[in-house]
């Protein structure tokens, strides 16, 4: 928010004081989570997906974790070859 910057596109699971936050203070044009609840359910905030002025795609928890790590070379995560055995 100090740094002005507009626009933003959040991606998380559940974040939703830190969302709210900045989708009042105009900083967000888009948002992409697993939860919309509790503080993001005010009016505000609700007029602003109404209008169109936020965007929101709702995803399961499980499924936005798989698209962020989607197309990554993640080892913990998709392993290309069996661990060594110890």
């Amino acid at each position: 928010m100090r740094q002005g910057r507009r626009g933003l596109e959040l991606v998380g699971a559940s974040v939703v004081w830190q969302t709210t936050e900045l989708v009042l203070a105009g900083c967000c044009r888009r948002i992409r989570s697993g939860y919309i609840g509790g503080p993001l359910r005010c009016r505000d905030i609700e007029a602003m997906m109404a209008s169109g002025e936020l965007e929101y795609e709702d995803y399961s928890n499980q499924g936005l974790a798989l698209m962020l790590i989607g197309g990554r070379e993640v080892p913990w995560a998709c392993p290309s070859s069996p661990p060594a055995a110890s």
